[in-house]
């Protein structure tokens, strides 16, 4: 019914269209027809008249003024207009041509013309000559008027017919103007002039403009009613469509919606939503994508019209392609960034969805909890599309209930595994507490047994050997608590960097240091390749850098068998803003690590596998510390491994470039420029090094492996100071050295080892047996090399060592006194014994009331106070507080120091609020109370 009411429309719209195009047609012909007869009309008349006015002027009047030998002489041609008037006669001329302008003058007026003239042919018969015309101003024609060129119309006449111009045609000057010309006859019948008449068109002209507006006005008049006509057709046909689309898409969603109702899998709730929708929307495929690993797109549920669900191997890469197109995080919830495309051939982005044969499509992002998940695509094949609003409107409906569905099995799946992970939590962390009690209790277990045999035991050897193993088992037990404690930091959001400049080199020779005699005790190969690109200053936090990189180091020793490989490459990946990008990579050969593992990894009370901990030992905290530290400067962590073939960790950091505040100097005094160093060596690493000096100190170093040094006598004649590498293929060590010693005899030259430790260990007799002094362990560093030069070059010529003894002097501290606050008198005694070498003076107090006693009485005399924070009668802030509010200079300018096993950053912070400068955590480090005493006594 509906159809059929809309065609009557349209065949009553193009009936009256025909009939309103009919009648504008009819009344623009005879608008046009009656214009066209009253022109005519006109120029009839005005051919009537101008025949009439032939007979103004009598003939012999003419011929009178066309007489050539009269009027027409070359005298008279080439005179000016007061000689013409002279030949004509002044009197003659005046009072004849003001009969005849009168005469044409009544003619005009009867006949309401403009003007009325005659011509005559000039004897050459080229140009008109004006006689005369009714015009009596300054203008008018006359015979001393110029001849003028002869006009088609004008020659018309000339020749015998009577014409009329057209409309504003006749001549410049006089655009709006009607004339009609007549030949004027002898009685022979011969043309002996022309007469003209003029007639003003402005009103013929406006007339018919104005008929012409009309007919035009009438035509687009006509064309507007039934463009209004039509356009209303189209716009009740669409508002018609458009209603019907409405009431068509809330069927639809409401069917949609209970689909999503039914108590079903997701899974077939979706697969039967999406069938809905193509069949709606008589589509080729609707489909949900995600991206994997590599972005390559999962086809997580599709239906097709074709049933073709291998389309996307066609479609490899565009996991990129969609990923690229919409924001990671959700910018609005009421608004989706929807991709629309009617013709993929028009735009080149879309190239790649020509493989699959699809023509147009809509994207439309999905997100979960606020972060990009996938994508719902709808696509045509059979057809460019072009998407109309309501389609997308209708889209992102779509969109937010399918979000929502899969939110919701999300959500589900988060809970049950939140339950999961909680039983695994609680699991993990009673297996970790064991673990922890068998870490602890092991080291414990050391330090009582070799307290007890050390004590036992009368040999000195027997007691360092005894004190040697408490030293290694309590730093195995506070790297434990250490590992706890960091631990409890990140679960409590505490642990924080502490930042500072720092040398970078020095920092990583303090891991190799850390770390060597482990390495060698499994005569495990070790080799560190530094980018010579990186600052040597830089800001951060060096410890925790450390930190990581001696756990990486530790676990490949302990996962690598012996004699395995362990290799650590620091290279600098770029500096943008003052801010070098660092990567760090430690490789192995070891045991390696598997998927299942490595999901495992990172996380918090466990390790990779729980037989892991009984047979390496560990507390499973290391690496979770080692991410969050990374993660904290700026960095990622990867970990690339194949069981048994060795594992890759790296990481990067982002490090303020810091200010370059020393480096390691050679003596002053010497002229460097004299000396030769030869280093004997077939190692990359160690030759790098020593290019890396050259390039610094300007030193000169020449380098040979073993097989050329031996038949090489001048290069060694040449060299004082010789590095051998102890680490040959074919040539012992021990020949390099007798091949030195045999040719530089009588000279004065130096001989220096470069070797790991556990060679060192085995070869140092002989070698300083064989006259060699000096060793430097591997890897090398550039610090130590200096060193050993400057030591060869003191050795070689006696010198004094000035920067030595320049340090000397810097740790004598006898002129200083301090006071030292602790209760435990084994705490004091630690402290007494490690500064005993600084000469400098302590005072003793076992609480913060004593400590407060002992500066009231003589606050002149001490310089600093190390003060513990917990002690019986005072504690250590009370104390620090009291002494604050003395009234004098010493009082508040003494530096004192909080000496505590606190070390949170809160209870540092709360040191520093009651009036302290500075902090030492517990256990004691040596170096870090010759810092403080550098600090605050040598400033």
């Amino acid at each position: 019914m509906k159809k059929i009411k809309k065609n009557i429309l349209l065949y009553l719209f193009v009936i009256g269209s025909v009939i309103l195009i009919l009648l504008t047609g009819i009344t623009i012909l005879i608008i046009s027809v009656t214009s066209k007869q009253m022109v005519d009309n006109t120029k009839q008349r005005m051919e009537a008249v101008v025949k009439l006015g032939r007979y103004i002027l009598t003939e012999e009047e003419i011929l009178k003024f066309r007489s050539l030998d009269d009027v027409f002489t070359e005298e008279y041609l080439n005179a000016s207009d007061s000689q013409r008037e002279n030949l004509l006669g002044e009197q003659k001329y005046k009072s004849e041509y003001l009969s005849l302008k009168l005469r044409l003058d009544e003619f005009a007026v009867d006949n309401e013309l403009m003007f009325v003239y005659f011509y005559v042919l000039t004897p050459d018969k080229n140009f008109a000559q004006p006689i005369v015309d009714n015009d009596f101003t300054n203008e008018s024609y006359d015979l001393l008027t110029d001849p003028l060129e002869i006009e088609p119309k004008l020659q018309e006449s000339f020749d015998g017919k009577v014409t009329t111009t057209d409309f504003g045609s006749y001549s410049i000057g006089y655009e709006s103007i009607l004339t009609a010309f007549a030949p004027v006859y002898d009685e022979f019948d011969n043309i002996i002039g022309v007469v003209g008449i003029d007639l003003t068109d402005d009103k013929l002209v406006s007339y018919k403009n104005t008929i012409l507006f009309l007919s035009v006005f009438l035509f687009i008049a006509s064309a507007i009613i039934i463009l209004s006509l039509f356009i209303n057709f189209i716009l009740y046909g669409k508002r018609s469509s458009e209603l019907e689309l409405q009431v068509g898409q809330s069927q639809f969603m409401s069917e949609i919606s209970q689909i999503f109702l039914k108590n079903q899998k997701n899974s077939e709730l979706l697969n039967s939503a999406l069938e809905k929708i193509g069949e709606f929307l008589n589509v080729s495929r609707v489909s949900i994508l995600t991206q994997n690993d590599n972005y390559d797109n999962n086809v997580e549920f599709l239906w097709s019209r074709n049933n073709d669900t291998e389309y996307f191997e066609n479609l490899k890469g565009s996991g990129f392609l969609i990923k690229n197109s919409f924001p990671e995080q959700q910018v609005s919830e009421s608004t989706l960034p929807l991709i629309v495309c009617s013709d993929t051939t028009l735009d080149s982005t879309y190239k790649l969805l020509r493989n699959a044969s699809i023509s147009s499509f809509i994207w439309g992002p999905i997100y979960i909890s606020g972060k990009f998940w996938g994508v719902l695509s709808i696509e045509d094949c059979s057809n460019i599309r072009e998407w109309s609003e309501s389609n997308m409107q209708l889209f992102s409906l779509l969109v937010s209930l399918i979000s929502g569905s899969i939110t919701r099995e999300f959500s589900m799946i988060v809970r049950d595994k939140a339950l999961e992970d909680a039983y695994r939590s609680s699991q993990a962390k009673a297996e970790f507490l064991a673990n922890m009690s068998h870490e602890m209790r092991t080291p414990m277990n050391a330090i009582i047994g070799m307290t007890t045999i050390g004590e036992n035991s009368n040999e000195i050897t027997r007691k360092d050997y005894c004190l040697k193993k408490i030293e290694d088992a309590s730093k195995h037990l506070l790297g434990v608590i250490n590992d706890v404690l960091d631990m409890s930091k990140i679960e409590a959001n505490k642990l924080e960097l502490s930042i500072e400049n720092f040398n970078f080199e020095e920092m990583l020779q303090k891991v190799v240091n850390v770390i060597q005699f482990k390495i060698d005790e499994k005569k495990q190969f070790f080799s560190l390749n530094i980018d010579n690109n990186i600052p040597r200053f830089l800001m951060g936090d060096d410890q925790r850098i450390a930190q990581v990189i001696t756990n990486l180091l530790s676990n490949s020793v302990k996962f690598t068998s012996e004699k395995g490989k362990i290799e650590v490459t620091v290279e600098l990946l770029k500096i943008e803003n003052n801010f070098a990008d660092i990567e760090f990579k430690v490789e192995d050969n070891g045991i390696g690590i598997t998927k299942e593992q490595m999901n495992k990894l990172f996380n918090s009370f466990e390790q990779a596998n729980s037989s892991i901990s009984k047979k390496f030992g560990g507390t499973g905290l290391g690496l979770a510390i080692s991410k969050r530290i990374v993660n904290m400067m700026g960095g990622e962590f990867r970990v690339i491994s194949t069981p048994g073939s060795g594992s890759q960790f790296i990481f990067n950091v982002l490090l303020e470039v810091g200010e370059v505040k020393y480096k390691k100097e050679l003596i002053p005094s010497f002229d460097w420029s004299k000396e030769k160093i030869l280093v004997v060596t077939s190692n990359s690493s160690v030759v790098k090094v020593f290019k890396n000096i050259v390039k610094e100190y300007q030193l000169h170093v020449t380098y040979k492996n073993s097989e050329a040094l031996i038949g090489d006598i001048e290069t060694i004649n040449k060299s004082s100071i010789f590095f051998v590498d102890t680490t040959q293929v074919n040539i012992e060590f021990l020949e390099i050295v007798d091949r030195i010693n045999t040719i530089k005899k009588g000279t004065s030259y130096s001989i220096a080892i470069l070797s790991s430790t556990q060679e060192i260990s085995s070869i140092e007799k002989v070698a300083v047996d064989n006259g060699v002094k000096h060793f430097v362990i591997k890897p090398v560093f550039t610090s130590p090399i200096i060193d050993t030069i400057n030591n060869c070059v003191l050795e070689m010529y006696h010198l004094e060592n000035e920067l030595l003894n320049s340090r000397i002097e810097e740790l004598d501290f006898s002129k200083y006194h301090i006071i030292l606050a602790e209760d435990l008198e084994i705490n004091r005694e630690i402290v007494i014994s490690l500064l005993e070498s600084t000469n400098i003076n302590i005072v003793s107090a076992e609480n913060g009331l004593e400590a407060l006693n002992l500066f009231k009485e003589n606050p002149k005399k001490y310089q600093l106070i190390f003060m513990d924070v917990q002690m019986p009668e005072m504690n250590g802030y009370e104390s620090t507080r009291e002494i604050r509010k003395l009234n004098s200079k010493e009082a508040l300018e003494i530096p004192i120091v909080a000496m505590t096993a606190n070390v949170f950053k809160e209870d540092i912070e709360k040191c520093l609020a009651a009036g302290m400068n500075a902090h030492i955590g517990k256990p004691i480090d040596y170096n870090d109370l010759l810092r403080i005493l550098k600090d605050y006594l040598l400033r």
